[in-house]
């Protein structure tokens, strides 16, 4: 190879890790550490941040459908197969302001890294919400016959979805985060853990939830939306 043909890559591999070592110290988030696993196309790659935020800061978070601002919501797609609770808290984040910005700029980070989106668009706009997976026992102490779950869906226009674990894994059981693989029998399946993140094309990207068979699951989600979104 010609010297300077090697000595422009080199550069720009230089640059790339100058870039990314900013977009690290913006949000918190160790780029280098984040496990990636590919789909049938690079759109339906998934990422994991482990240990994101701390079990302080889920329970911080877990708070947020209570706050001043929190409006419980029932916008899914009616033929869409789900039960949980939902409260949009955006509007709430006073109190959690300094998380919001490290999940936002967590979230540039990993779309900077593998897909680009958000850089593409004019405008965008980011949706929180507080998301609950509760089993309540029926009156003689038994599981109820409807456990809690959601069935395989997109996120409507959301160009990144952010999915943050909150509550520890002794307070559940069951709720495994499910992604569609590269072939439709083997999907891909994780165990997420308190503070645990991941981050995924939302729009592109089919994911659900297996039923939580007991306790509490709750998850930060933020979806970066290219435009105002229907129905998901």
């Amino acid at each position: 190879m010609p010297k300077n043909k090697e000595t422009k890559k080199k550069k720009k591999k230089k640059k790339q890790k100058q870039k990314h070592a900013a977009a690290t110290t913006t949000a918190g988030l160790d780029t280098n550490a984040l496990e990636h696993f590919s789909g049938a196309t690079y759109d339906l790659g998934v990422a994991v941040a482990r240990g994101l935020f701390s079990a302080e800061e889920c329970a911080l978070l877990q708070r947020t459908g209570g706050m001043p601002g929190s409006v419980e919501i029932n916008d899914r797609h009616e033929e869409l197969s789900f039960r949980h609770r939902v409260w949009r808290i955006e509007t709430s984040r006073a109190a959690w302001q300094h998380l919001f910005d490290r999940a936002i700029g967590a979230v540039r980070s990993v779309d900077d890294l593998y897909w680009r989106q958000i850089a593409r668009v004019p405008q965008w706009h980011p949706e929180a919400e507080f998301i609950e997976y509760e089993v309540t026992p029926t009156k003689n102490g038994k599981p109820p016959k409807v456990l809690p779950g959601i069935g395989p869906h997109v996120d409507n226009a959301s160009l990144v979805t952010l999915v943050v674990m909150l509550a520890p894994s002794e307070a559940y059981r069951g709720g495994l985060s499910c992604f569609e693989g590269k072939t439709p029998d083997a999907p891909r399946i994780f165990q997420l853990q308190q503070g645990d993140a991941v981050f995924f094309r939302g729009e592109k990207c089919e994911h659900w939830i297996t039923d939580v068979e007991a306790g509490r699951r709750c998850i930060l989600q933020i979806e970066c939306c290219r435009m105002k979104p229907g129905r998901h």
